[in-house]
């Protein structure tokens, strides 16, 4: 992916010449699914050069140690221009927690807070700018927890940060989107529960990354436009199929407080795919591909074919009810000519792994 001039990449992924521009004039930001440490891998001479940039550096002590250093300070001051500046000059800066103690009964001391500046900055409030400049200074802060547990994301969504703020983090680490605080909750718990008016674009944000993960979308979030297509069942549109769309699942969860969702339409074989009310957070109620969809939805033979073929080895993908498409066409009404097809591809792609895509079929229909 690429945001504003700056490639995003994560763990091994990365390749040489995408390290190297770490220090020329390109922007790189490479983030492991494990977390802090080792983001950028280079077989090169500059391995240990960019080990170093990366490292999780040393810790302030806010009250006992040397004074907190001025990124810190400037941060506290609201001093933006400056901490951007900082983040250019001294990058190592943007790597450094400081911490506080305190007292608690029986003379005992814990930890009161332990952030680094790019926390920090989020519960300041700081503009986009210098939360950007934070994470160029040091990639791995996105994947970096305070002493909570909260990764800046959870931070961002639970104060309401400003919308282009939490999609960036999203984008440059989507790994988060399955990454739990310290009371077991995920982006999109804090998303759900949000009171701020950014919240859709949270929601959206998150199926984005979500999808970039798992190749699986949420029905209430961010559906694809292909799906939205065939759920509207307005086939007098024309709609663009590409073959990423026809090969990413859709899903939908039961509410957690009322399994049988209000509102909701079901097709003949049970699965419930009306729109009343978000549902995300329960139990799976199903998991579509787009192929299963238009056979359900009775889409016409031309819309079917479609799909299709921009992704054929969907013919031998079950859905969450362990049926093939061909199973859902015989008893759905849909013509003996497309039963056939599906049923033919369906033995030809009897191995696809849908984890492991080796189709040749064209991008886009």
């Amino acid at each position: 992916a690429m945001t504003e001039g700056m490639y995003v990449s994560r763990g091994a992924a990365c390749k040489n010449y995408l390290a190297r521009r770490v220090f020329e004039s390109q922007e790189v930001i490479c983030v492991g699914p494990a977390g802090c440490g080792g983001g950028i891998i280079s077989a090169d001479a500059e391995e240990d050069a960019i080990r170093r940039r990366l490292r999780t550096y040393d810790e302030r002590d806010f009250d006992e140690d040397e004074d907190p250093t001025d990124t810190f300070i400037a941060i506290q001051d609201n001093q933006w221009k400056e901490v951007i500046e900082l983040a250019q000059r001294r990058p190592h800066e943007a790597g450094i927690y400081t911490y506080r103690m305190e007292m608690i009964a029986g003379g005992v001391n814990r930890v009161r807070w332990r952030i680094l500046p790019l926390h920090q900055a989020i519960i300041f409030a700081s503009p986009f700018s210098v939360i950007k400049a934070l994470v160029l200074a040091y990639p791995p802060g996105v994947a970096a927890e305070d002493d909570r547990g909260m990764l800046p994301v959870h931070l961002a969504i639970k104060t309401g940060a400003d919308r282009a703020v939490v999609n960036f983090l999203f984008e440059v680490y989507p790994d988060c989107v399955d990454e739990a605080s310290h009371n077991g909750k995920t982006p999109l718990d804090y998303a759900r529960s949000s009171k701020s008016p950014h919240k859709s674009s949270y929601l959206k944000s998150w199926g984005k990354a979500y999808r970039a993960i798992h190749e699986e979308c949420d029905f209430d979030t961010n559906p694809t436009k292909l799906f939205s297509y065939l759920t509207a069942q307005n086939w007098r549109e024309g709609v663009y199929i590409s073959k990423a769309d026809a090969k990413t699942w859709v899903s939908r969860k039961e509410k957690d407080t009322d399994r049988e969702e209000e509102g909701g339409g079901t097709t003949g074989s049970g699965t419930g795919t009306g729109t009343g009310g978000s549902s995300v957070g329960g139990g799976l109620r199903w998991r579509l591909l787009p192929l299963h969809a238009s056979v359900l939805f009775r889409a016409p033979p031309g819309v079917i074919r479609a799909v299709l073929y921009a992704f054929p080895e969907a013919a031998a993908c079950r859905d969450d009810q362990g049926m093939l498409p061909v199973d859902l066409a015989r008893g759905h009404g849909t013509s003996a000519g497309i039963v056939a097809e599906l049923q033919e591809l369906a033995e030809t792609h009897r191995h696809y792994d849908d984890n492991n895509d080796d189709s040749s079929a064209d991008d886009n229909v």
